[in-house]
């Protein structure tokens, strides 16, 4: 059987209806596929144990926001996911995924897609413009394919595996100061542009309507922005680094399959927070416009690292006036 389209649901949805483990081996793999994967599983209440092995990471290493997040996943998630880095022996660009019930392969597939949201997660506008093949094979081969690899590889959070396994810092550290030069990037502005007022029930504030929680915030995003492809289409997830060394995961929200605005799909109010504790404010407190004219920035600005991986940079200005975008 050659499976090209409606990959994600034919290969990691719906052998989970009658299977309890998948074991995936993939030249590549990102945290913002893992955490789409594992929610889009438990909205549908199924509850595999997910088990990924990164096979390219003698050759490639690992970049710091992917590697952190799959040691917070595997730590978070221990019984529902696990993540391997290849630490012994050549790199392994082989993309297999085999599903188990009770410890017996029933089905396997292999082919082109990485564990990534660009191979994977379809969408109508055909935002990566990438075709993707996968092929059933014998599921016993290849898991014996599988546990052969395996021997030469270390879980994410094992004490050595920093010694093993190349970690790439991402974002403006020291002797990494020039990293964001010739990224792509914008600057959303957080009031409204129009008249430069901050909005009492949206945006920042979104939380203010209702019994919601006062934390939920989105970004709005300017329709130069979210018409083009800078942001990855709804329902894609992507993860953000921040300037001050923190981590998260977004997606595109409101306004169709466009999405006019990101938003922290865990629960909005993780952006809503984060943002208040940056400016000095109180958990649920109210955003105003003279908060962001004393940070002295009423801007984000976002680099574009890959098709899954930004940078966001809110650092506070050294002036007092905020700058105007």
């Amino acid at each position: 059987m050659v499976l090209e389209k409606d990959l994600f649901k034919k290969i990691l949805i719906d052998p989970a209806n009658n299977s309890d483990e998948l074991c995936i081996l993939t030249g590549y793999g990102s945290a913002a596929m893992a955490e789409y994967h594992l929610t889009k599983l438990v909205e549908l209440d199924l509850f595999p144990s997910v088990n990924l092995t990164v096979g390219m990471t003698p050759l490639s290493g690992i970049d710091s926001v992917n590697h952190e997040c799959f040691q917070e996943y595997t730590q978070r998630e221990s019984d529902n996911f696990g993540c391997r880095y290849i630490i012994k022996g050549d790199p392994v660009h082989s993309k297999l995924y085999i599903w188990l019930s009770g410890g017996e392969p029933r089905e396997a597939y292999i082919g082109s897609a990485n564990y990534s949201q660009v191979a994977f997660v379809e969408n109508e506008s055909n935002f990566y413009n990438q075709h993707e093949l996968l092929v059933s094979s014998p599921p016993e081969e290849a898991l014996t394919y599988y546990n052969r690899i395996n021997q030469g590889s270390a879980l994410c959070t094992s004490p050595e595996i920093e010694s093993k396994v190349s970690i790439a810092p991402i974002g403006k550290k020291p002797g990494n100061e020039n990293f964001l030069e010739g990224l792509p990037s914008i600057s959303v502005p957080l009031p409204k542009k129009s008249d430069g007022k901050m909005r009492n029930k949206s945006g920042l504030n979104w939380g203010f309507r209702g019994k919601r929680n006062k934390n939920e915030a989105y970004i709005q995003l300017r329709p130069e922005v979210y018409k083009s492809d800078f942001f990855p289409p709804k329902p894609n997830r992507f993860t953000v680094y921040t300037d001050d060394g923190k981590k998260m995961i977004f997606t595109r929200a409101q306004k169709g399959r466009e999405g006019d605005a990101i938003e922290t799909p865990k629960g909005n109010s993780i952006l809503g927070r984060y943002l208040r504790k940056r400016l000095g404010l109180s958990s649920g407190q109210r955003v105003k416009i003279h908060h962001l004219e004393k940070y002295g920035r009423n801007y984000i600005d976002f680099y574009k690292i890959d098709a899954e991986t930004y940078y966001m940079d809110f650092a506070s200005s050294d002036n007092s006036k905020t700058k105007k975008r």
